[in-house]
C-alpha cells in the first residue's frame, strides 16, 4: 500500500492560512493609514487636517454671542447663479474652454441637476435630470483622471446625492502638476441627499480644491478634485482649529515663529484677512475663508514686498 504524505495537505493549510492573514492585514493597514480611499462627486474624501497638533476636550476658543448661528445652523448664501446648463437636449458647453474657471462652473452647473439615489429614498418619482447629465460631467474631466477613474466609478460617486449646490469657489496659488503650473480653486458644495427613510431627506456640505491642467487638444480638463465633508459638531466645543484669530497666533506664531503680533483684520463677506507684523520686521497677510459650520479655512498667504502683497507658501 502506497504511503500517504500528511505533510501535503499541512503545508496547503498553512498557506491558505498566511493568505488570510496578509489580506487581514492589508486591509487594516489601508483603514488606519488612510489607503481605504473614498470617492464623492467625483473626486476623493480626504481628512480634514488640525495642523499636526492635538486637540483637547475644553480647549475652546472664546464663545460668540451668535456661535449657535454660526456652528449649527445651515447656509444661508445664496447659490452661486449657472453659466451653463443641461437640459433634455443635453448639456450647452463650448468645445474647448479657454478660461480654467469656466470648466469648474461648467462641472458643478451640469450635475447640479442630476440625481443618482441609488438605495437611498428621497423625491417622488424622478428627481431631476436623474443620471443622463453625468457622461457630460464626466467629459470636462482630464484624460489621466478618467484612466484612474472609470465612468461606473464616476457615477457611483454620486450615490445618494439627489441635488447639488456650487456654494462658493475662489481661485487659489496654482500648484505644480506633471511638470507644469496648474491653477487650483477653492470651492463648497451644499448637497440634498437621501436617507434609508421615506420622506427623510438632509443637507450635506463639502469643502475642498479643484485642480485644473491643459489636456491637449480638449483645453482646460479637470486633474483633480480633493473634497472634505463638513462636521458640524465638533468645532463649537474642541479646539481653536476653526478660529483665524487663534491659527495666526499659534500657528503662525507660537508653532512656526513667523508672526510677532496681529495688526488687524478685516472681514469681506466670507473672507477674512488678517494683517500680522513677522518676527523679521515683514508684514503678512493671512486669507480665510469661512464655511457653513462656521470654521475659518486657511486660503492664502502673502508677505509685503516693495509694497505690493507677494504669494508665500508657508507651510504647516
Amino acid at each position: 500500500m502506497k504511503k500517504i504524505n500528511s505533510r501535503v495537505p499541512i503545508a496547503v493549510l498553512i498557506s491558505v492560512m498566511l493568505i488570510f492573514l496578509n489580506i487581514s492585514i492589508i486591509r487594516y493597514v489601508r483603514e488606519i493609514t488612510g489607503n481605504n480611499i473614498k470617492s464623492v462627486m467625483g473626486g476623493t474624501i480626504i481628512k480634514e487636517g488640525l495642523f499636526g497638533l492635538e486637540v483637547f476636550d475644553g480647549a475652546d476658543s472664546k464663545k460668540e454671542d451668535d456661535y449657535i448661528q454660526r456652528f449649527f445652523r445651515p447656509s444661508k448664501e445664496k447659490v452661486m447663479d449657472k453659466k451653463y446648463f443641461f437640459n433634455k437636449e443635453g448639456a450647452e458647453l463650448p468645445k474647448v474652454f479657454q478660461a480654467s474657471n469656466d470648466v469648474v462652473r461648467a462641472y458643478f452647473d451640469i450635475i447640479s441637476d442630476a440625481a443618482n439615489m441609488g438605495s437611498k429614498k428621497g423625491g417622488m418619482g424622478s428627481i431631476g435630470y436623474g443620471t443622463a447629465p453625468y457622461p457630460e460631467a464626466y467629459k470636462l474631466l482630464s484624460e489621466d483622471k478618467k484612466k484612474a477613474m472609470t465612468y461606473e466609478s464616476f457615477l457611483k460617486s454620486f450615490e445618494s446625492i439627489g441635488h447639488i449646490n456650487l456654494l462658493k469657489m475662489a481661485e487659489g496659488p496654482s500648484v505644480k502638476s506633471e511638470n507644469s503650473i496648474s491653477p487650483r480653486y477653492f470651492v463648497e458644495i451644499e448637497t440634498i441627499e437621501g436617507s434609508d427613510t421615506l420622506g427623510k431627506t438632509y443637507f450635506a456640505y463639502y469643502y475642498g480644491y479643484i485642480t485644473l491642467n491643459q489636456d491637449g487638444n480638449n483645453g482646460w480638463r479637470i486633474h483633480s478634485i480633493e473634497l472634505i465633508p463638513e462636521d458640524f459638531l465638533s468645532h463649537a466645543y474642541h479646539g481653536w482649529h476653526h478660529d483665524a484669530n487663534s491659527i495666526v497666533k499659534f500657528i503662525y506664531g507660537d508653532k512656526l515663529n513667523i508672526v510677532d503680533k496681529v495688526l488687524n483684520m478685516e472681514n469681506d463677506g466670507y473672507f477674512s484677512n488678517i494683517i500680522a507684523k513677522g518676527k523679521d520686521g515683514k508684514q503678512y497677510r493671512f486669507t480665510f475663508i469661512r464655511i457653513t459650520n462656521g470654521a475659518d479655512i486657511p486660503f492664502r498667504q502673502f508677505v509685503m514686498d516693495e509694497g505690493k502683497w507677494k504669494d508665500v507658501e508657508i507651510n504647516f
